[in-house]
């Protein structure tokens, strides 16, 4: 029997990584696939080169077709705010890739800030053994 004090460590697999700027956050058919874990989203919006989201990469787990809004939680760290309502989501690459980008119109993540992806189990097919994947990266251009 665990205790209550290890059961959220072996229940979460944090990945905190500052790797390069996804160039195809969901590549295209018959590319090379990225390594798994989490990049920036980086595009230019009106003129404006920023973070607009992010890319999660998976190797192992693989996500459902679709990831309903009760099987994730998008905070931003300088407000500490949830942003599912500011952002969409979609899954591609054969369930391996995962795209969170804001909606046009509702901003970027500025500088200075940090994104935390919190996956449900029911997030990815089949349910996994943990109970929550997270994922979390900084939001400066790189």
């Amino acid at each position: 029997m665990r205790s209550a004090a290890t059961l959220p460590a072996l229940l979460a697999i944090t990945l905190l990584l500052a790797g390069g700027v996804a160039s195809y956050p969901l590549p295209p058919p018959g590319s090379d696939r990225p390594s798994p874990g989490i990049t920036q989203y980086v595009e230019t919006r009106g003129g404006r080169i920023s973070c607009w989201g992010v890319a999660i990469h998976l190797d192992r787990l693989t996500f459902r077709d679709t990831i309903s809004a009760d099987a994730l939680v998008i905070t931003e760290a300088k407000h500490h705010g949830d942003l599912r309502e500011l952002m969409t989501w979609r899954v591609g690459g054969s369930g391996k890739h995962l795209l969170i980008q804001f909606k046009p119109g509702m901003g970027d993540f500025g500088s200075g800030n940090e994104i935390t992806v919190v996956l449900d189990e029911a997030a990815f097919q089949p349910p996994t053994r943990d109970r929550k994947v997270i994922f979390t990266m900084t939001t400066d251009l790189i």
